[in-house]
C-alpha cells in the first residue's frame, strides 16, 4: 500500500498527464483526503504487525526454549555441507532483517563466522522497497547486516582476520556476493541457492552457486541487474566463468545426480520454492573434482556448535 501510494502521489503531483476540472478535483480530494487515509491504514497496519510479532516472538521463546536457538545461546549442532547450511538459512529466530550471524568453533579450533542472508521477505524490516535497493544496488552493502557483522567480528579472538563463510538464498544470495565482493571482510567461502549471479568469483573465495534445471529466478535476476546497471551508465555485469553446480531435479542428466524424475516437482517457481533442499544434497554427494576446494573450505565451518550471535 504504502509503496503504491507514493507512486500514485508521483504521479498525480506532476500534473503532466491528466489536466482538467475533473483532474484538479482528483489531486485536492488525494492530497487533502486520500493520501491521508492511506497513510494511516498503513500505519494501523504496521502498527498490528508489530502486535502480532511481539506474540509470535513470545509463541517461539516458548516453544523453542530447550532449542537454544536464541542470540548468544548455542544451536543444536553446526551445519554440515550444503544441505545443512540451507537448513540453517530457514531455522532459527526470523528476524526482521533476513539474516542471521552463526559463530562456529572449526575442528582446528578457530573460531569462524557464518552470515546467512535469506531471500526477498515480507517483513517490515525488509519490504518490497528494501529489497528492491539491496537487488538494484542502489543501497549496496546491508548497513543493518554491515552493522551486526562488525560486532560478531569485534566479539571474535582474531576481530575483522575472522574468517567468515557468506550463504545466500535467491535474493539473499546477491546480497551475500555484495558483501563477499566488498573486499571489507575476509571471506573465504560463498555459496548461493538459486540466486542471480551477480558479481565476478574471486579466485581467492572458495565459491559454488548451486541452481536447480528449469529454476527462472537466476536468469530473470540477472537480466534485471543488466537493466539497473544501463541505467548507471553500465552495459554488462561483471560475471566471467562462475563457478557453478547445476542439479538438474527432473531428468537424471548429472552422472553424480541421483535424483530422477518427479512428476511433483513441477516448474517455474515451484522449482525456486521447493528443489532447493534436494539439489544441496545431490551437491554434497557429487563427486565431481572442481568442487573439492569448496567442500573443503566448508568442511571448516562444521565445528562441533553454532552459536546464534544475531
Amino acid at each position: 500500500m504504502e509503496s503504491s501510494s507514493k507512486a500514485l502521489h508521483s504521479l498525480v503531483s506532476t500534473g503532466t498527464q491528466w489536466s482538467g476540472p475533473d483532474a484538479e478535483r482528483f489531486r485536492s480530494q488525494w492530497q487533502g483526503q486520500s493520501s491521508k487515509q492511506l497513510a494511516a491504514a498503513v500505519d494501523a497496519l504496521n502498527r498490528a504487525a508489530e502486535v502480532l510479532k511481539k506474540n509470535a516472538d513470545q509463541q517461539e521463546q516458548a516453544s523453542s526454549a530447550s532449542e537454544g536457538t536464541r542470540p548468544g545461546t548455542t544451536g543444536a549442532k553446526a551445519p554440515s555441507g550444503a544441505a545443512g547450511l540451507f537448513e540453517h538459512i530457514q531455522n532459527g529466530d526470523k528476524t526482521d532483517d533476513g539474516f542471521r550471524i552463526e559463530k562456529v568453533v572449526g575442528p582446528d579450533g578457530q573460531t569462524r563466522l557464518i552470515v546467512y542472508f535469506k531471500g526477498q521477505d515480507t517483513t517490515r524490516g525488509r519490504g518490497l522497497p528494501r529489497s528492491i535497493g539491496l537487488a538494484t544496488g542502489v543501497i549496496g552493502l546491508d548497513p543493518v547486516a554491515q552493522r551486526a557483522l562488525d560486532a560478531a567480528l569485534a566479539d571474535s579472538p582474531n576481530g575483522k582476520r575472522t574468517e567468515v563463510m557468506m550463504v545466500g538464498l535467491s535474493q539473499g544470495g546477491m546480497d551475500a556476493q555484495n558483501f563477499a565482493a566488498s573486499g571489507k571482510y575476509n571471506v573465504t567461502t560463498l555459496v548461493t541457492y538459486g540466486s542471480p549471479i551477480i558479481q565476478t568469483d574471486d579466485p581467492n573465495i572458495q565459491t559454488v552457486h548451486i541452481q536447480a534445471v528449469g529454476d527462472p529466478v537466476p536468469a530473470a535476476g540477472e537480466a534485471a541487474e543488466i537493466g539497473a546497471n544501463a541505467l548507471k551508465g553500465k552495459y554488462s555485469i561483471p560475471v566471467v566463468g562462475p563457478i557453478l553446480y547445476t542439479a538438474d531435479m527432473v531428468e537424471n542428466m548429472a552422472p553424480a545426480n541421483t535424483f530422477s524424475f518427479d512428476p511433483h516437482d513441477g516448474v517455474g517457481m515451484q522449482v525456486h520454492a521447493r528443489d532447493y533442499p534436494a539439489a544441496a544434497h545431490a551437491f554434497d554427494n557429487s563427486a565431481d573434482a572442481q568442487f573439492d576446494d569448496v567442500k573443503q573450505s566448508m568442511k571448516k565451518f562444521e565445528g562441533t556448535e553454532a552459536v546464534i550471535v544475531n
